[in-house]
């Protein structure tokens, strides 16, 4: 399927991505600027069909053009420049719109490139700064996602705000995030009175009341959404909470390998093989050495593939079959 957008993979390092006017001055012709060999991503700016731009250069061009009203970035645009799991569909590769909250009075309107959102706080809006650009903090992106999500998605969504190896900027503990989205819930005995702070909400923020579920599903230490699916997958199957990326030395030549979900008591660890395996042959002879170690280890390895995450019967009745010998060893 063609992308509504084409973006350079990672967020933040791509191809220039240029107004017109830049274009021309650096020797480019208009004739070149009309032909296959650009893309235009925005009105008025364009990047190398061969070298695409990265989200955080459209975001940017798109708050240059809403200048001068005050604007930042929300939403699934905020979610990818903090590193925060998203599903495919809701990118912008995959959706063609970076996603604006519009802090003016003006109304500002949403296009075939934008889609901005309001909010009733006003000022009282919390913003951060990631580099040049403004845009809505981890807990309020969380509850902007909350209604496009499933909650399993959000658990994923809320074990990348916790993973100080994925977020953009330093990652909040459980307790601290947890109490970020609870001062977003307001205090009834509060919000009722006329003299109620400004900053108070007078009502619970869209999306809390699921973030706040999403996170007693959420944990730390969990580097990607299909460690939360198949942690969830598990726990949904009646086996216990797994412990996900804990690491082991080799004591033969001190290497250290990660397991991806492990159950340390019964030395059961659960390996994700994904579609590197086709594609990155290092990878893939790691993962098999890593195998190996296990195995001399005393550990049994159950790998789960792609396919199996999304029909997972012969997946667990294998798990199972496993558990089933490992206790009784």
């Amino acid at each position: 399927m063609r992308p509504a957008m084409l973006l350079a993979p990672h967020p933040f390092r791509g191809g220039p991505l240029l107004h017109r006017d830049q274009w021309l001055a650096r020797g480019v012709t208009r004739r070149r600027l009309a032909s296959p060999e650009f893309t235009t991503l925005i009105p008025g700016w364009s990047a190398l069909s061969n070298d695409p731009p990265s989200v955080a250069a459209v975001a940017r061009a798109v708050l240059e053009r809403l200048a001068p009203h005050r604007a930042a970035l929300c939403g699934p645009t905020a979610a990818e420049l903090l590193g925060i799991s998203l599903p495919p569909r809701l990118r912008t590769a995959a959706t063609g719109r970076i996603h604006v909250l519009s802090l003016s009075a003006n109304r500002l309107m949403s296009t075939s490139y934008r889609r901005i959102h309001r909010d009733g706080r006003g000022d009282q809006v919390p913003r951060i700064r990631l580099g040049d650009l403004l845009l809505s903090p981890p807990v309020e992106v969380l509850c902007q996602l909350a209604g496009d999500l499933t909650h399993a998605e959000l658990v994923a969504a809320c074990d990348a705000v916790l993973d100080h190896q994925r977020l953009q900027i330093p990652a909040p503990s459980p307790a601290v995030l947890r109490d970020e989205l609870l001062r977003l819930t307001p205090d009834p005995g509060i919000a009722a009175r006329e003299d109620a702070p400004s900053g108070a909400p007078r009502r619970a923020l869209p999306g809390v009341r699921a973030m706040l579920r999403a996170l007693n599903d959420a944990r730390p230490n969990v580097l990607s959404p299909w460690e939360t699916h198949t942690r969830l997958l598990l726990l949904r199957a009646g086996f216990p909470e797994p412990v996900p990326n804990l690491p082991i030395r080799d004591p033969v030549t001190g290497t250290r390998h990660i397991l991806d979900l492990a159950y340390p008591a019964l030395k059961i660890c659960i390996e994700y093989d994904g579609d590197w395996h086709r594609t990155d042959r290092a990878r893939f002879r790691r993962d098999r050495l890593k195998d190996a170690v296990l195995r001399r280890l005393g550990w049994e390895v159950v790998r789960i593939t792609v396919e199996q995450a999304v029909r997972p019967e012969s997946f667990l009745a294998h798990l199972r079959a496993v558990w089933s010998a490992m206790e009784a060893a």
